[in-house]
């Protein structure tokens, strides 16, 4: 028989794991933050069902995009910085 502690921690890691991907799915199509290939825009969510935390550690480090209306930002301070020196 399962103890009810590990049923409790598998049901609290679940939940955890699917507002993960709620926040990603959020990120991603409410906040326009698009990815430049479209499949990621679902792996990524996807990818937090089961990984977690760590998927959202690991996308807002290293794979989250900027918003559509700060690129032009970007790329405006980029150049002004290249044009000065």
């Amino acid at each position: 028989m399962i103890s009810i502690w590990l049923t409790t921690v598998a049901w609290v890691y679940l939940s955890v794991c699917f507002i993960c991907a709620g926040i990603l799915a959020c990120d991603i199509f409410v906040n326009q933050r698009r990815q430049p290939m479209g499949v990621m825009d679902a792996v990524f969510p996807i990818t937090a069902l089961y990984f977690g935390p760590f998927a959202v550690a690991f996308y807002w480090r290293w794979a989250r995009t900027p918003r559509p209306d700060q690129t032009s930002l970007r790329l405006t301070l980029e150049t002004s910085r290249y044009l000065s020196s």
